[in-house]
């Protein structure tokens, strides 16, 4: 069982797994974000039938293909979660960071679709600790240095280079 209500102006999310009920807020008043949020939240705490579940009360979930996202790599060490979100990455960092005791460290990001992240999920299947959560090394150390922010080298900043 799962769904997405409004109380007052704010989107709240409910879901049942293994017959325990888990209420949060979605700290948003759109829902569109509501609902992409609420999906993060429900695979995260075990909902495996969320789209058939949420197909009744809140009609067709959003686009796969949506380009209006990032894909992610978040992590600490050698681990690292890849993921989608509709909010901002250092966003989406602050809430992962509640329930982790290691300090979460951005290692990169790009737009992207939830397609491509269940691609790079895909491709990466042989590295996976758990969910979305993967070793860095090999090709998702690779694919996480592609992400990352270039900075652009002035002439002078050449020089010291050299």
């Amino acid at each position: 069982m799962a769904s997405i209500y409004k109380r007052g102006r704010v989107w709240w999310g409910r879901v049942t797994v293994r017959g325990e009920e888990f209420r949060s807020s979605l700290n948003t008043h759109h829902e569109a974000i509501a609902k992409e949020r609420f999906r993060k939240w429900a695979l995260d705490l075990g909902c495996r039938s969320i789209e058939q579940s949420l197909q009744g009360s809140l009609g067709p979930m959003s686009n796969p293909r949506r380009p209006d996202g990032s894909i992610y790599a978040i992590g600490y060490d050698d681990k690292v979660k890849i993921g989608w979100s509709a909010v901002p990455p250092r966003q989406r960092m602050a809430t992962l960071q509640i329930g982790c005791p290691e300090d979460l460290i951005l290692f990169g990001s790009r737009p992207g679709t939830v397609a491509e992240e269940r691609q790079l999920h895909r491709e990466f299947a042989h590295l996976r600790i758990r969910g979305e959560w993967f070793r860095r090394e090999g090709v998702v150390a690779a694919w996480i240095e592609a992400c990352r922010p270039r900075a652009s080298l002035s002439p002078s900043s050449m020089e010291a280079v050299r």
